[in-house]
Parts: structure tokens; C-alpha cells; sequence
């Protein structure tokens, strides 16, 4: 039996402390330390830190030390690079940084075969999408979301429709959005297009003048109101009464109804054709039916405007002059103040203020006298026709604002050489108005005047002859009925749909982001928000429906309240992949023109959102026993029954396809996981990190989320 001790020659696993090495002396760097150990080497990266994002140049110097414990170091690598050490084992080590997640994996040997070993990640992008503390100010990303509708989405040139027994025109099969339309347009009616349907207004002033009033014995006490409120008698009164009158002229569709009206949308560079045909003849002949196509009842109007207020108010004493309104020794002041009071009270004393102190406070006075409603003359005048085609042409592009421009380029009536029935005057009314006095105070109602009589008579006489003339200048009509449907208030409102549908694809939205465990009680609140940024058109190939039609890009935002303390540079962006020979840039997913509907989510905007689910602290949650069965992810014999893990990503994941294969990835730089277990009747605590890197499939369902 020999006496242990450390440098004794050989190593005793019973000694206290045990012995892992004893090299039979106590000299420290010869494989064994001079205290009879053998501990790895102590590994620490100071640059970059875990989960540290970076941006611009691809060459990153790894800054960080390795602690020799005595034994002696024998190799140091960096993801398999060697590792040069300065004399107090700091070292400083560049590499070639790729897009996305970079591991850092460094592992530093001893010449007594034990090993230290540590692994943390990093980004590296070119760009970084800022997110801002206020939700709504980080900035939009720009081509996040792409739509793109085939020719056949606009119209397939199929549409099985027909008017049922109660009037109403249905499709059996809704599959483009000129059936869709078709179905609009032949149900309208003036009501559906109301403050679209005028088509020009005017108005003419026909007086504006002042006189001058002046009353040295104006007796306050005799008026109602005033003089149970006032304290005043008689009293000097100046003012201006103001007359004030217009005539407004106005033209409007009251009345517009189709039937058995068919629509085609054709897409073209830059924009859509559209063609209108009413009552459309299917067998290349003109029609035989009694079908009215087209009706249209036009009014034509002038109301006058007219009314009378004072101005530049002035109370005084008698015997005084007359000063301003804005005069100090005004007594106006005085009775404004108090029906001001008084009106809080009672809405009795509402009109006065109006008429007498709106000028004050540097507003008009509102009206002693006025018309309301006012008197109105109306003349209605009714078309119809038998058989109508409405070709127009419609280019269409983004604003630069969000917003879509629709403008129509072209536009064209046809009547075929179909019957016309013009009635000049369907109807007239004129309505004398109301006279209002003192605010509605007092209210004379004037009448209306009956004119049926004479509307009769005069249709009786100049009808036949109107109706001859129009088959002779049908030319002409067709001009007049063009600028009525087709002018800048585009009263079929076929430009407001295009824009409403373009607008539609656009989303502003909470997301519903289900809690990852038991113990996550608040989903993140993320919004999603689209913009228009890009828009073009273009015309089917070689007659195949499927191609062409239209390309829509949106800007995105995907933004959500700070729930999280680290400061990350903000999502990463793909830019290019560093302009990779192998890789083209394709953060955009290609559209294959082969569906008539499809739609593109670029790795951006996934990543964005990503970014948000994270910066809300979405990621970040803990275990328990009952969100996961421990067997089915721990060893089965070892014990351990109860745990909580937390896990904290130190960064939000992000997918990157930016790798030489092309292949989806979902990477994540740095887990932070944390807790305790019982094995047995021994609690422990643990922390350790994660760096993950595994290939993903991302598809939209049908049925639900991607």
C-alpha cells in the first residue's frame, strides 16, 4: 500500500479532492496540473454577443478569451478554423459572415484530451427593417404582399344569368368578377348611385346688398323673450340688414334602370376595357323582343337661396350715436352675455343668439328671414331605349399614396338603329317653400303650384315630333347619352368598383397568435396592415385567359406593442442574399400564371411579422408538465416527474432561404432556457442555450393559417 498524495505518480479516485491526473510532480502546462486536475479550458466570446444582430460588412471579428486551467492548452478552433492566442489567451478572430444565422462554435482542447466547448449564433443582413416604440410609426415594408388576377378573374366570358320571377337578375355560377358585376348593374337603381348621379351644378348670385337701419326709440321690453330677460327700455339700435340671394341650378339622374344587360371586362396594358351591352341581340341580329334595355328619367332644377340678417349690430342710449359692433359702449355685449346664460337653460333663446351674436365671436349672424325648404321648379325628362352597347376604356395605376387612380381614357354609346321614346317634359313641380321668420320663430308654407295639366298637353303636342327626329339623329343622341353615362361623376360607378376592388386586397387587422403554453396567458397583439404601392396590368397571351389581367403590390406592416427589453436592429431583410451567383433574388415567391387568382407573402413580410409575434414577447414563455408528456421528451427511468422550463428567445426566429441549396430555413440565433426539476426528493436548477437551424415547408391552406 502506497501513500496518496497529489504528485505521487499515479492518480487515486478515492482521494478527497479526487485526483483526475497526477504526472508525479506540481509543475502547471504539462498535460496535468499542478493540483492534480484536469478542467477543460474556460471558453468566453465577448464580441458578438448571443443573439447580437449585425449589419454591413460581411467580415466579422470574434472577440473572446480561453482560459488555460493549468493543464496546457493543445488546439483552439473556430468552426473549425484554428484559433491564434495572445499571451493572456484573448484572442481576436475574423470570419466570413453568411446571411442570416451565423453559429459561432469554438472549441479549445487541452494537452490533457479535455475539452471546452461553447456555441452561440448571430444574424448578419445588409438591411434591417426598424420597428419603432409607437406601434403605428414603424415604417411600412415595401413589397410584402403581391395579388395577382388572371384575365379569367376578370371575366372568363361565361356568365349564366337570367331574371327571375320576381324581377331580380341572378347568376347560377359567380366565378369573375364581370358575372359579379353584370349582377350590380342590372339591379341598380338611382337610389344605389345617390351624390353620384349629378351631373353639373351652378350657382348664380343674384343679390347681395346692405342697408343701413337706424332706430333712436327701438322699445326692448315689447319684444317676447328679449324683454322678460333684458334690462333694457327704450334704447338706440344700429345695424346693416344684409339681403343675400342665389339661384342653383341643378342636373341629375333620378332615375336609371337596365335590363338583360350584359358586361365584359377585357384586361389591356395598362388598364381594362369595358363593354356594356343592353338588351344584346345573341344571334348577331337586331333584337326582336319589346324589352325596354335602357331607361333613364333626368330632373333639371333651380332653387333660390335667399335670405336677410343683420350686420355691424349697435345698442345704445338714445339720443347717442351709433358706434360698432365692436364699440366698448356696446350694449350688445351685455345681452349677448346673458342670453348666452340663458340659453343653457332653454333652447327658446337659440334662435336669438344666432341672429344677434354669432358676429361677436367672429362668425355671420344667422338669418332673420330665410327660405327653408327653399322654392324649387323641376322639370323631369325620361328616355328610353331599346338596344344600347357602352364601350369604355380605363387605365388604371397607384396614386403613390395608397389610393388608385381610375381614369377614363375613352368612352362610346352605340343604339344600333333600336327604337328611342324621348318624353321632353315627363313631369314638372314647383314648390313655393317655406318662409322661415326669427329662426323658425314663425313659418309660412307658400304651396306648390299644380302643372300637370300643362306637362300633358305640351308632351301631347311636341312628343311625336321629337321621337321622329331622334331616329334621324340617333348620332347625335348617342353623343349626348355618352356624356351623360360617361363623365368624370361616373354615375355607373364602374371605376368606383374597380377601385373598391383593388382597395379590398388590402387588410387592417389584428391576428389571432395562439399562447404557446398553459402558463402564456396573453397572446401577442399583432396588427397587420397593407397598403397599394404598385399596380399593373396587362393583356392574356395567345387568347389564353389564365395570362395577363392584373399585378398587385402591397407595402406591409406587421407592429405590435414592446414587451420585450433587448434592442435587435430590427427585422432582418433578405437584400438580395449578398447578390449570390446561385441565388437570385427571390424574397418574392414567382407567380406561375397558371391559377386565375394568385397571391405571394415575401420572406420579409413573414419575417416582419415574426419580428412582432417576438418584440411582444410571443416567444417568450415557460413548460410546464401538463403542456408536454416528459416521456416523450425526457429518457424513460431517470426520475424526473415535475419541471418548469422557461424559454426566452433572445431574438425572434426568422426564415432565409439565402443558402446554396435554396432551401427554406427556420433559424433561431440564441435560446435562453431556464428552470428546475425534481429528480427524486433532490430539487435542481438549470440554464443552458439553443441555436437551431431546421429546413421548413411554409404553405397557405385553404382552410386556415399558413
Amino acid at each position: 500500500c502506497r501513500e496518496s498524495f497529489c504528485g505521487a505518480g499515479y492518480t487515486d479516485e478515492y482521494s478527497q479532492p479526487k485526483e483526475q491526473c497526477d504526472d508525479g510532480n506540481h509543475i502547471d502546462g504539462d498535460g496535468c496540473a499542478a493540483d492534480c486536475t484536469n478542467a477543460a479550458p474556460i471558453i468566453t466570446i465577448t464580441f458578438p454577443d448571443r443573439g447580437e444582430t449585425i449589419e454591413g460588412n460581411r467580415e466579422v471579428t470574434v472577440l473572446g478569451s480561453v482560459l488555460d486551467t493549468g493543464v496546457g492548452l493543445d488546439e483552439v478552433t473556430l468552426n473549425g478554423e484554428p484559433v491564434a492566442l495572445a499571451s493572456n489567451g484573448s484572442f481576436a478572430h475574423t470570419i466570413t459572415a453568411t446571411h442570416g444565422l451565423n453559429i459561432l462554435e469554438l472549441l479549445a482542447t487541452n494537452t490533457g484530451a479535455a475539452s471546452g466547448h461553447r456555441i452561440s449564433g448571430f444574424y448578419h443582413s445588409t438591411g434591417y427593417h426598424a420597428f419603432d416604440e409607437v406601434e403605428s410609426e414603424t415604417p411600412l415594408l415595401g413589397r410584402g404582399y403581391t395579388y395577382r388576377l388572371g384575365q379569367s378573374a376578370f371575366d372568363d366570358y361565361d356568365h349564366p344569368c337570367s331574371v327571375d320571377q320576381n324581377g331580380v337578375y341572378g347568376c347560377r355560377i359567380v366565378d369573375d368578377l364581370a358575372t359579379a358585376g353584370e349582377i350590380l348593374l342590372n339591379n341598380i337603381s338611382a337610389d344605389d348611385l345617390a351624390g353620384r348621379m349629378t351631373l353639373w351644378e351652378r350657382e348664380r348670385e343674384f343679390a347681395d346688398r346692405a342697408f343701413k337701419v337706424i332706430r333712436k326709440d327701438v322699445d326692448f321690453a315689447r319684444v317676447q323673450l328679449i324683454g322678460d330677460l333684458l334690462n333694457l327700455d327704450v334704447q338706440l339700435l344700429c345695424a346693416d340688414i344684409g339681403l343675400n340671394g342665389a339661384a342653383i341650378f341643378k342636373s341629375e339622374i333620378v332615375g336609371i334602370d337596365f335590363n338583360a344587360l350584359r358586361l365584359t371586362l377585357t384586361a389591356k396594358q395598362g388598364g381594362l376595357d369595358t363593354l356594356v351591352e343592353i338588351n344584346p341581340d345573341t344571334d348577331g341580329n337586331q333584337t326582336q323582343n319589346d324589352t325596354i334595355g335602357f331607361s333613364l328619367t333626368l330632373r333639371t332644377s333651380v332653387a333660390i337661396d335667399a335670405n336677410a340678417a343683420l350686420r355691424d349690430i349697435y345698442i345704445g342710449e338714445p339720443g347717442g350715436e351709433c358706434g360698432t359692433s365692436q364699440s366698448a359702449d356696446n350694449k350688445l355685449h351685455n345681452v349677448c352675455d346673458t342670453l348666452a346664460l340663458a340659453s343653457m337653460l332653454s333652447s327658446e333663446f337659440d334662435p336669438y343668439v344666432d341672429m344677434l351674436c354669432n358676429e361677436l365671436n367672429g362668425g355671420e349672424n344667422g338669418p332673420l328671414v330665410h327660405f327653408d325648404p327653399r322654392p324649387t321648379a323641376a322639370v323631369d325628362s325620361g328616355i328610353s331605349i331599346k338596344r344600347m352597347t357602352l364601350e369604355t376604356e380605363y387605365f388604371i395605376s397607384s396614386d403613390g399614396q395608397g389610393g388608385v387612380d381610375v381614369e377614363l381614357a375613352d368612352g362610346s354609346v352605340t343604339f344600333h338603329d333600336s327604337e328611342i321614346d324621348l318624353q321632353p317634359i315627363a313631369d314638372m313641380t314647383v314648390d313655393l317653400g317655406d318662409v322661415q321668420v326669427l329662426g323658425g320663430a314663425l313659418s309660412l308654407d307658400l304651396g306648390t303650384v299644380d302643372v300637370s295639366r300643362f306637362v300633358d298637353r305640351i308632351s301631347d303636342v311636341i312628343e311625336p315630333g321629337i321621337n321622329s327626329l331622334l331616329e334621324r339623329f340617333q348620332g347625335n343622341l348617342e353623343g349626348l347619352i355618352t356624356n351623360v353615362l360617361l363623365n368624370p361623376n361616373d354615375p355607373l360607378s364602374v371605376a368606383e368598383l374597380l377601385e373598391d376592388l383593388i382597395l379590398a386586397m388590402g387588410v387592417d387587422t389584428p391576428l389571432e397568435i395562439p399562447t404557446m403554453s398553459s402558463a402564456h396567458f396573453d397572446p401577442p397583439q399583432v396588427r397587420l396592415q397593407t397598403e397599394l404601392s404598385e399596380i399593373n396590368f396587362s393583356a392574356p397571351l395567345d387568347y389564353n385567359i389564365r395570362t395577363g389581367g392584373m399585378v398587385a403590390v402591397f407595402s406591409s406592416r406587421s407592429s405590435a406593442p414592446r414587451g420585450v427589453s433587448r434592442d435587435p436592429l430590427g427585422s432582418i431583410l433578405r437584400n438580395g442574399c449578398y447578390a449570390s451567383s446561385l441565388l437570385a433574388d427571390a424574397a418574392m415567391p414567382p407567380l406561375t400564371e397558371f391559377f386565375p387568382m394568385e397571391f405571394a407573402q415575401s420572406i420579409d413580410a413573414i419575417n416582419q411579422g415574426l419580428f412582432a409575434t417576438w418584440w411582444d414577447g410571443g416567444f417568450n414563455f415557460a413548460f410546464r408538465p401538463s403542456d408536454i408528456a416528459p416521456s416523450s421528451v425526457l429518457p424513460a427511468g431517470i426520475g424526473v416527474d415535475t419541471f418548469l422550463t422557461a424559454m426566452d428567445f433572445l431574438v425572434p426566429p426568422i426564415l432565409s432561404s439565402c443558402n446554396e441549396d435554396g432551401q427554406l430555413m427556420l433559424e433561431v440565433a440564441d435560446i435562453a432556457l431556464s428552470g428546475d426539476f425534481i429528480d427524486g426528493d433532490e430539487a435542481h436548477t438549470y440554464t443552458m442555450y439553443a441555436t437551431a437551424r431546421v429546413p421548413v415547408n411554409w404553405q397557405h391552406t385553404e382552410s386556415g393559417p399558413p
